[in-house]
Order: C-alpha cells, then sequence, then structure tokens
C-alpha cells in the first residue's frame, strides 16, 4: 500500500496523473483506454522534456 501510494504521489507531481475535474481520484477504480493513454502520453512527455531527445536507446545506438 505505501508503495502504490509513493507511486501516485510521484506520478501527480510529475503531471502524469490528475484525477477528475473536482480534485477526486480513483486508485482503485478502472481506467479507460483513453485515461490510459493520456497517462501514457504524459509520461513520454516528461522523458521528453527531461532529457531532450525524442529517440529510444535503441535508435539512439543505432545512429552512432
Amino acid at each position: 500500500y505505501r508503495a502504490l501510494c509513493e507511486a501516485m504521489r510521484w506520478a501527480v507531481e510529475n503531471g502524469i496523473l490528475n484525477g477528475y475535474g473536482d480534485g477526486r481520484s480513483a486508485p482503485s477504480g478502472q481506467a479507460t483506454r483513453a485515461q490510459a493513454a493520456q497517462m501514457l502520453k504524459n509520461f513520454i512527455e516528461i522523458g521528453i522534456r527531461k532529457t531532450g531527445r525524442r529517440t529510444g536507446n535503441r535508435e539512439r545506438e543505432q545512429n552512432k
């Protein structure tokens, strides 16, 4: 339970999870496909902002 809380806190602090418009979240609920896709998009965008790169490790290694 503690690990889940820490992961949720990190995801909220980093803009991956935003909850519902009224401030609620549903950690034990089910995400729709659209919600899961948005979370993945947010996670990828965070990685791009932090690294400044759009390609994955494999692509970088191939381009050396």
